[in-house]
């Protein structure tokens, strides 16, 4: 008897031209998307309604069916080849290739670019034009690949279980990412969870893009490292700076709030729509409480006289530095070079207290929300933006 085992099997996405509707145009630019993952727990459900009626003795009643709820989390890390899974969160991404000049992390904090900058795409949601389309121009990396709140594309996620006798492929259609969190230890990797929600499950005898997926050859499981983070804080994005007092970030959550209601009476219990609501954009930071230079006990008076903030985190790999304008940083962008950066433009912290737990160090917990008022990074109005530096074209 063959069990199938988690090691041999395979997680691919593939964007839905209309919702829970297999993309039928898989080929040479679009291709099914094979992630790297840790857990995949995404998985059938259905409501066992009880009968209440009385039959004559105690024994029950056969159930009736309810609806499904395919639902559940894929949990991976923080790679530079996430651009699928941060597209199908956020919904809008900008791609620009071969840039020449710098590229600004901050007013103070450059990191070097290479060749004459061009506009791949910037679109949301889904389109024909873009990645999906039959070619894409002025594809060169490296790439950067900025993503911020827009409308989401729905997805089919398929896992592909080789380790039977005869492989299954169980495919999840008309999916959607209600929720990524961003857990930032105090060493370590970057992990991530999406809770995703979906219309059904079927079960196919094949891959639903044979010969057409795309699987990163290049070192896609290699994660970015804290011990490469480099994280500002300041009153705006513009003012932020370099802080050496943020213990670790809990659970920056990007909630899409789906409405997950979307059945309707003889549809067999099966999702019909999936609409996305408000983003709402939370976390919290344990912070070390000192005074040294600009240190965290100005930043607690500041929190608790209710100062809107901003906090940017920028991860590299390879040889990828950062530095000051002016000096010559190398090339980042090209493989094994690659850097991600979180940029979180407008948040308040709720007021809050430092907590003595024992004799050692003391720290406050910093509980914040996210929100878009009036800062625009790079003509992007959007309370949460995330840029991905890398050599891999945009593809869903």
């Amino acid at each position: 008897m063959a069990q199938a085992r988690g090691s041999n099997t395979k997680i691919v996405v593939g964007i839905e031209t209309l919702y829970n509707t297999i993309s039928g145009s898989f080929g040479t630019n679009k291709k099914a998307i094979v992630i790297p993952f840790a857990s995949f727990n995404v998985k059938n459900t259905e409501n066992q309604i009880v009968n209440p009626m009385i039959k004559g003795n105690r024994n029950p009643i056969r159930p009736g069916r309810g609806n499904r709820n395919p639902s559940g989390t894929l949990s991976t890390l923080l790679t530079p080849h996430m651009y699928s899974l941060l597209a199908y969160t956020l919904g809008k991404r900008k791609v620009t290739d071969s840039f020449t000049n710098d590229i600004v992390v901050t007013d103070h904090i450059y990191m070097k670019g290479a060749a004459g900058q061009t506009i791949v795409n910037n679109v949301e949601g889904y389109t024909t034009t873009g990645e999906n389309a039959a070619a894409i121009a002025n594809e060169t990396a490296p790439y950067i690949h900025t993503f911020s709140i827009g409308e989401i594309p729905s997805f089919t996620i398929e896992s592909q279980f080789a380790g039977l006798g005869t492989a299954q492929y169980r495919r999840f259609k008309g999916c959607c990412v209600n929720t990524m969190k961003i857990k930032i230890p105090n060493e370590g990797y970057i992990g991530l969870d999406f809770d995703i929600i979906a219309a059904e499950e079927n079960i196919a005898s094949s891959a639903m893009a044979v010969g057409n997926e795309l699987e990163y050859e290049h070192m896609p499981y290699d994660a970015f490292e804290l011990a490469e983070a480099h994280v500002m804080l300041g009153d705006t994005y513009i003012a932020a700076e370099a802080v050496a007092y943020i213990d670790s970030i809990d659970n920056i959550v990007i909630n899409n709030n789906l409405g997950s209601e979307g059945y309707v009476l003889g549809g067999g219990g099966i999702r019909k729509s999936l609409p996305p609501g408000i983003v709402s954009v939370t976390g919290s930071c344990k912070i070390m409480f000192t005074d040294s230079g600009t240190g965290s006990v100005a930043l607690l008076t500041s929190i608790n006289a209710g100062v809107k903030k901003s906090i940017i985190l920028t991860l590299i790999r390879g040889n990828t530095t950062l530095a000051l304008p002016g000096t010559t940083p190398p090339q980042v962008g090209n493989a094994d070079n690659e850097a991600i950066q979180i940029i979180l433009p407008e948040l308040t912290f709720a007021a809050t207290s430092p907590s003595i737990e024992g004799p050692t160090g003391v720290y406050f917990e910093g509980t914040f929300t996210g929100f878009y008022e009036e800062s625009t990074v790079d003509s992007l109005t959007s309370g949460i933006q995330i840029k991905l530096i890398n050599s891999d074209a945009p593809r869903l």
